[in-house]
């Protein structure tokens, strides 16, 4: 009888330990939080910046960091209000009310004065009844699963979604709203979507092969692989060179035809009829015509310009090594080994009987994807076929995987990109490997936790210029709540 009472004791002030600490915990955040929104609000954000862990700071840069809140400041207004919603032990999720939008504040306090992280992500003012899904929202998984993703369902400017996740040696895919918009069509398995810059990785996969098989290597300058005279492509010296093409280093254009007018303005209804038009009847040939005629205008490998056209001069090379078409590579080398049965490489924009439609913010009916070679983003895939390549991913004792893993430029524990997969390590030193595309109607984001041996992909009809950090704030929220 003692011996019970005596354990009874000490669970009693056991569990009193640990409710006291999560007190505890719960006022650091609080503390920080207010902390942190009152040099928000008086736009002191060099001072939020010394409030950050030497290991944030090793992370994230202080320019940076102050453009970012900068950014956000401008975009929010000054913080009126604020209110903790989650609670996920080492990270807390908090709603704050702008004076002109709303945000989602994750936050991880280190003490009531610094905090390991921090990240916003921007919530729609207006909402709606949360989507119809096929998550049953049984087990404990489906129920973490449904809750960080529920800013998402509810969000009315999302049209419809897939999330597939690999965790603990099982997948999981669940299906969100509907593939057509104002109709009752929950998407399946079967339903495939654009998923555009996503697409680069594939082509790096591949490059990261021939590699393996010792038909080029990463340093070599690219005129090696190409016919006739490229002078043009170097500049004081120092060649494009391979890696260059992956890492979005080379110093060639977002596209060809490099037309300025096609992105003068930020009108994201226009802008996509704009490429349609230029790349309409744009062949090869002219591509290789226009490459010729560009100039750079700094060493390659010194500066970050996003490059759609070193991905499809990546497949040119890739073409080239193997004699074979790039579609061809992608089905014989990556869609029929991992069994991506429901995977296309379309650079056409031709429809499909299971390819959903996609939508703008206002709920417009956006027009399909139009590619040249497709390397870029012209893949089309199912959540179900995208998973397995993510989990192929995962592997890195396969040397094409670890070698498209590899650091090309940056330096972790800071940004940095290897082989067209961008990757950083979190506060608690966990790597993580991701990419995310946007075409006219579609966003996607994947992410990998290799020693963790997690992935998650996110496909979503619908794409704005905030759609694709809304997807990572769910895969972030996803990540947090399976730890």
């Amino acid at each position: 009888m003692v011996r019970c009472v005596g354990l009874l004791l000490f669970v009693v002030l056991a569990f009193n330990a640990v409710a006291e600490t999560s007190i505890a915990d719960v006022r650091a955040h609080q503390t920080l939080k207010d902390s942190f929104i009152k040099s928000y609000n008086a736009g002191e954000f060099n001072a939020l910046y010394a409030m950050a862990t030497k290991l944030y700071q090793q992370r994230v840069n202080e320019q940076e960091f102050v453009a970012w809140l900068q950014d956000s400041r401008n975009r929010s207004g000054k913080i009126n209000s604020s209110q903790l919603t989650d609670d996920l032990s080492s990270v807390k999720y908090f709603l704050l009310k702008g004076e002109l939008q709303t945000l989602r504040f994750e936050l991880s306090a280190a003490s009531a004065t610094q905090f390991n992280d921090v990240d916003f992500v921007v919530l729609n003012s207006s909402s709606r009844p949360i989507m119809a899904s096929t998550n049953p929202r049984r087990s404990k998984l489906e129920k973490q699963v449904d809750a960080a993703l529920q800013n998402l369902s509810g969000d009315p400017r999302s049209v419809g979604f897939s999330v597939g996740i690999y965790h603990q040696k099982q997948s999981y895919v669940f299906h969100y709203g509907t593939t057509e918009h104002g109709k009752s069509k929950l998407p399946t398995s079967d339903t495939r979507y654009e998923i555009a810059s996503i697409s680069k990785t594939f082509t790096g996969t591949l490059l990261a092969q021939a590699v393996i098989e010792k038909k080029l290597t990463l340093d070599d300058d690219i005129r090696m692989y190409l016919d006739g005279d490229y002078a043009n492509l170097a500049f004081d010296g120092e060649p494009i060179r391979i890696k260059h093409l992956l890492n979005h280093q080379s110093g060639l254009p977002a596209i060809f035809p490099d037309d300025p007018a096609i992105f003068a303005d930020q009108n994201y209804e226009q802008i996509p009829y704009r490429i349609i038009a230029a790349r309409s009847g744009y062949t090869r040939e002219r591509f290789l015509t226009d490459l010729r005629a560009f100039k750079l205008t700094a060493k390659p490998g010194s500066q970050f310009r996003y490059s759609n056209a070193s991905a499809d001069l990546a497949a040119l090379i890739l073409e080239k090594l193997y004699q074979k078409p790039f579609s061809q590579l992608l089905t014989e080398r990556l869609f029929t080994p991992l069994a991506m049965h429901s995977s296309e490489l379309q650079v056409a924009q031709i429809e499909h009987p299971r390819l959903a439609f996609g939508y703008n913010e206002n709920a417009k009916l956006m027009p399909r994807n139009i590619c040249m070679i497709g390397a870029d983003g012209g893949i089309r895939a199912t959540v179900d076929d995208l998973l397995g390549y993510l989990r192929y991913h995962l592997d890195e004792s396969t040397p094409a995987v670890a070698l498209s893993h590899a650091v090309t430029h940056g330096a972790l524990p800071k940004y940095a990109v290897g082989l067209n997969w961008q990757m950083k390590t979190d506060w608690r030193g966990v790597r993580q490997l991701w990419q995310s595309g946007g075409s006219f109607g579609f966003s996607s984001y994947a992410i990998l936790y290799p020693e963790q041996d997690l992935a998650i992909i996110i496909l979503s009809n619908e794409s704005d210029s905030q759609a694709q950090q809304r997807l990572q704030a769910a895969a972030r929220e996803i990540f947090h709540r399976l730890r």
